[in-house]
C-alpha cells in the first residue's frame, strides 16, 4: 500500500474517531457547565493542540499569506468547529432530544448536507452518486439508530422537530465553514490553513467563553480529565477532517460523517470484550442490517469518482431498459411510502388504561427509506455507468443497492418513530415497562414488493450490458490475434 492511501485511510480513522469521542464525551459534561463555556474551553485546548502539531512555518505563512486568504480560513474554521458545535449544545437537553437522535442529526444528516454543498459551492462531482450514496447511508443509519432499543426513543420530527431543524441548519453552517478552509487549502500548504483554521475557532470560542466563565473555575478544575479528553477529540477530527477533505474533496469526504452511526454501534463489542456492560438492548440483527446499509452508502460516496474515466454504454437498448426498470422502481418506493407499511398497537394499564391500534405508512417505516434509496442507488449507478463515469462509482453504487435489498428483509418492522401526538404522554413515556406496550407489526404491500422486484431486474439487466459491451470490446482484439 503506498503512502498517499495509508494516509487518507489514518485521516478517516482520526476524523470519526475524534467525532465519536466527541459526541460521548460531550454527552457526560454536557449539564455541568454552560454551553458557551464547554465548547470555549474544549475548542481552545483543540486549537491549541492542532496548531501546536502543525506549527512549524507557521510564522512564515502568516506573514506571505494574504490577509483575505487568511481570514476566509479562520471564519470557516470558527463556523465549522466552534459555531455549529455551539448551536448543537444549544438545543440539547439530557434526554432531549434523545441520544440517537442528536447523533442521527449532528452526523448522519450532515452527510447529504456535506455533499449538497461540495456540487453547489465547490461544483465537485459526481453529483449522482454522491446523492444516492448519502441518501443509502442516511436510511441505513435510521434504521440502525431505530433498532438500538426497542420500544425505540428514536422519532425524528416528532417530539423535537425545532431542535432537530436547527441542528440541521448547525450542519449547514458546518459545510459551509468546511468549504471556505478547502477552498483556501487548495492555494496554499493544507496544514497551516488548518492551523489557522482551529486557531481562528480557538480564539473566538475563549473570547466568548469568558463572559461565561462565572463561578465555574473549580467545575473545570474537577472536569479537567474529560474536557481534556474532549479537546484531544476535537482536534484529532479537525486533523483528521481538514486532511481528508483536502485529499479527496468535500464531497467524498461526507462519507466519515455518514459512517459514524454505524462505527459507534460497535463500542458494544468493545464493551462485551472488556466486560464493562449491563444489558444489551440493541437488536443485533436489525442494528447489523441497518449498520450494513450505512456503511454500503457511505463506502460508495467515498468511492465516488476513483479511478480513470471508461467509456460509455454502448448497449444501447439493453442499458436503456435497465434505466426505466430502475425509474419504475423508484417510482414505485415513492408510492410505497404513502401506502400501509406497519401495523402498530399501543396498551397501557396506569389510570383508566389505553389501547389502540393504528397503521403506519411506508415513510414511517425503515423499510420504506431503504427500498427508495436503494431504488435511487440503483437509478445513479445506471446513469454514471452510462455516462462514462469510473467503473468503481456504478460498481460501488450497484453493490450498495443489493445490500440495501438484502437487508431489507431484515429490518421490515422497524418504525422510525414511537412518539406520536395523539397516544397519551403517560402512555408512551413507560413503553418498555409493565405500564405500557408497544409493538408493531409489518403488513404485506404489493406496491413495495414489485418496487423490490423491478431494482433487482434492472441491477440484473446492468450487468448483462457490462458484459455485451465488455465481449464487443473484446471482439475485435481477438479478430486481431487471428
Amino acid at each position: 500500500m503506498s503512502a498517499k492511501p495509508i494516509k487518507l485511510v489514518g485521516a478517516a480513522v482520526l476524523a470519526v474517531a475524534g467525532a465519536a469521542g466527541s459526541f460521548t464525551l460531550t454527552t457526560v459534561v454536557m449539564d455541568q457547565m454552560p454551553d458557551a463555556l464547554l465548547i470555549g474551553v474544549t475548542t481552545l485546548l483543540a486549537a491549541l493542540v492542532v496548531v501546536t502539531i502543525r506549527a512549524a512555518g507557521l510564522g512564515r505563512f502568516l506573514q506571505a499569506t494574504p490577509p483575505r486568504d487568511l481570514i476566509i480560513a479562520a471564519l470557516g474554521g470558527a463556523a465549522a468547529f466552534w459555531v455549529a458545535p455551539l448551536v448543537v449544545l444549544s438545543q440539547r437537553a439530557s434526554d432531549a432530544p434523545s441520544g440517537s437522535e442528536v447523533l442521527f442529526f449532528t452526523t448522519a444528516m450532515w452527510g447529504p448536507i456535506a455533499v449538497a454543498v461540495a456540487v453547489v459551492v465547490l461544483q465537485e462531482r459526481p453529483a449522482w452518486a454522491g446523492f444516492a450514496g448519502a441518501a443509502l447511508a442516511v436510511a441505513g443509519a435510521a434504521a440502525l439508530l431505530a433498532n438500538w432499543e426497542r420500544p425505540s426513543s428514536f422519532s425524528p420530527f416528532a417530539k423535537f422537530p425545532e431542535q432537530e431543524i436547527v441542528m440541521l441548519g448547525a450542519g449547514a453552517v458546518f459545510a459551509l465553514g468546511s468549504a471556505a478552509i478547502l477552498m483556501v487549502a487548495r492555494k496554499h500548504d493544507n496544514r497551516l490553513v488548518a492551523a489557522v483554521a482551529a486557531g481562528g475557532a480557538g480564539l473566538l470560542s475563549a473570547v466568548v467563553a469568558v463572559f461565561s466563565l462565572g463561578d465555574y473555575g473549580q467545575t473545570i478544575v474537577r472536569l479537567s480529565t474529560e474536557l481534556i479528553l474532549l479537546g484531544v477529540s476535537q482536534a484529532a477530527f479537525i486533523g483528521g477532517w481538514t486532511s481528508l477533505t483536502h485529499e479527496r474533496g468535500l464531497l467524498r469526504s461526507s462519507s466519515v460523517l455518514l459512517s459514524i452511526p454505524a462505527v459507534m454501534t460497535t463500542l458494544f463489542v468493545v464493551e462485551r470484550v472488556t466486560g464493562i456492560f449491563g444489558p444489551i438492548p440493541f437488536q443485533i440483527p436489525a442494528v447489523v442490517a441497518g449498520a450494513l446499509v450505512c456503511l454500503a452508502g457511505a463506502v460508495s460516496v467515498w468511492i465516488a469518482g476513483t479511478g480513470t474515466a471508461a467509456p460509455a454504454a454502448t448497449s444501447g437498448r439493453l442499458a436503456e431498459v435497465a434505466g426505466f426498470l430502475a425509474w419504475l422502481g423508484l417510482a414505485g418506493a415513492a408510492v410505497a411510502l404513502f401506502r400501509p407499511a406497519l401495523s402498530a398497537a399501543a396498551q397501557g394499564v396506569l389510570g383508566d388504561g389505553f389501547s389502540a391500534t393504528w397503521v403506519m405508512v411506508g415513510a414511517e417505516s425503515a423499510a420504506g427509506w431503504i427500498l427508495f434509496a436503494a431504488a435511487l442507488a440503483l437509478l445513479a449507478a445506471v446513469r454514471t455507468r452510462r455516462m462514462g463515469s469510473p467503473s468503481a462509482t456504478w460498481v460501488s453504487l450497484l453493490v450498495a443497492a443489493l445490500v440495501a435489498l438484502a437487508a431489507s428483509p431484515m429490518l421490515i418492522d422497524t418504525t422510525l418513530h414511537t412518539w406520536n401526538q395523539w397516544v397519551p404522554a403517560a402512555v408512551q413515556q413507560t413503553y418498555g415497562t409493565e405500564y405500557a406496550r408497544f409493538s408493531v407489526e409489518a403488513l404485506v404491500d404489493p406496491v413495495w414488493i414489485g418496487s423490490a422486484v423491478l431494482v433487482v431486474l434492472s441491477a440484473v439487466l446492468l450487468l448483462s450490458s457490462v458484459l455485451i459491451d465488455r465481449r464487443r470490446a473484446a471482439r475485435p482484439e481477438l479478430e486481431e490475434t487471428q
